[in-house]
C-alpha cells in the first residue's frame, strides 16, 4: 500500500536477519556457519532479552548445503517434518510429523520421473 514501508535487516555476512512490516510485525532469522537458516521467529513480544514468539527450527544432517542429507523443520508446536535431499538439492522424500512419507524420483535431467504420495500411489508427469 502507498506510504507503507517494510524494512529488512542484514548481518555482516549479508544474510537476512530481520523483517519488519509496516504494521510492525517482526520476523527474525538465525543461521549456521554454512549460511543455512537455523531458526525463524515470528515475534509477538519484545522484552529485555529481545524478541519472543513462535519459532520454527531447522536442523541439517549434512555439513554443507550441497551435500546429500536431511533437513528437519520443527514448528512451534514441536511437529517435525523431515526432507531428504540428494547432492543436487532435489528433495526425494518428505516425512511429515505423523510419519507419512511422500517420495519423488528424478530422471537424468533432474525432471520429476515419478511422485509417490503417502498412500503409495505413484504418478508420472503427464498423468491426470
Amino acid at each position: 500500500a502507498e506510504g507503507k514501508t517494510t524494512t529488512f535487516g542484514y548481518d555482516t555476512s549479508r544474510r537476512l536477519t530481520k523483517i519488519t512490516t509496516a504494521e510492525g510485525r517482526v520476523t527474525v532469522f538465525t543461521y549456521d556457519n554454512a549460511n543455512r537458516v537455523t531458526s525463524m521467529l515470528r515475534a509477538t513480544e519484545l522484552n529485555g532479552s529481545g524478541h519472543t514468539g513462535p519459532t520454527w527450527t531447522y536442523k541439517y544432517s549434512a555439513d554443507s548445503p550441497t551435500a546429500a542429507g536431511t533437513t528437519t523443520v520443527t514448528d512451534p508446536e514441536q511437529h517435525a517434518t523431515k526432507y531428504q535431499h540428494d547432492g543436487d538439492g532435489q528433495v526425494d522424500e518428505v516425512t511429515d510429523a505423523l510419519g507419512h512419507k511422500r517420495s519423488t524420483k528424478y530422471d537424468a535431467n533432474h525432471n520429476i520421473d515419478t511422485a509417490t504420495d503417502a498412500m503409495g500411489t505413484g504418478t508420472t508427469p503427464g498423468n491426470v
